[in-house]
């Protein structure tokens, strides 16, 4: 009995998985807008604002479905927007490199898929 518990499990965190990936392609696409919108000083705040709520939603579940890597680098860009949306530092250098290695990685989950 509890074999088929666990066999259930497996299956529904596949599928939990595979949609969260399928989610990954459209904020992927999203996210390559929003960092190209960076370049532009006056959407600078509004895109990185955006982007870490977007990084903040995928490091609440990326770990948790077998992401770490996505899960940690989706946080550390939320929390360097965070920073710079309150103080200003680091620097908007900073801010787009960390969005450039999180756009990077959701590349290698969508491409895992």
């Amino acid at each position: 009995m509890l074999s088929e518990s666990n066999g259930e499990m497996s299956v529904g965190l596949a599928r939990v998985r595979a949609r969260f990936v399928d989610e990954m392609t459209s904020r992927l696409d999203h996210l390559i807008k929003l960092r190209s919108q960076m370049d532009d000083a006056l959407s600078f705040d509004e895109a990185s604002v955006e982007i870490g709520q977007i990084g903040h939603k995928i490091a609440g579940t990326a770990a948790t479905l077998g992401f770490p890597e996505l899960g940690a680098e989706a946080a550390k860009a939320d929390d360097i927007v965070m920073s710079y949306s309150k103080s200003g530092e680091p620097s908007q250098n900073d801010v787009r490199e960390s969005v450039d290695r999180l756009v990077e990685i959701v590349k290698e989950v969508v491409h895992s898929g």
